[in-house]
C-alpha cells in the first residue's frame, strides 16, 4: 500500500513543479496535502525502524514546507 501511496504522490508532485517550471508563480496545488497525508498514513503502518523513520521525516518536511499554514497532521481524525 505505501507504494502505491507514494508512487501516487511522486506522480502529483512531479507535475506540479513541471507546472511551476512552466509558470514560477503557480501555487502548489492544494490536493498535494492529502496526498502527502494518505501516504504519511500509510507510511505510519510500516514496521518500525530506519526506513519508516526515513520516509516519515520526508513526508513531514514535504507538508511542512509546501503547507506551512495547513493544521496539524492529525491522521483518522481527518
Amino acid at each position: 500500500m505505501l507504494s502505491r501511496q507514494l508512487d501516487d504522490l511522486l506522480r502529483d508532485l512531479a507535475s506540479a513543479f513541471d507546472r511551476r517550471r512552466a509558470d514560477p508563480r503557480a501555487g502548489v496545488p492544494s490536493a498535494l496535502l492529502p496526498a502527502i497525508d494518505q501516504a504519511l498514513a500509510a507510511c505510519i503502518t510500516e514496521p518500525a525502524g530506519e526506513p519508516r523513520q526515513i520516509g516519515l521525516a520526508a513526508l513531514v518536511g514535504l507538508r511542512r514546507n509546501l503547507f506551512p499554514s495547513s493544521p496539524a497532521y492529525a491522521g483518522d481524525a481527518t
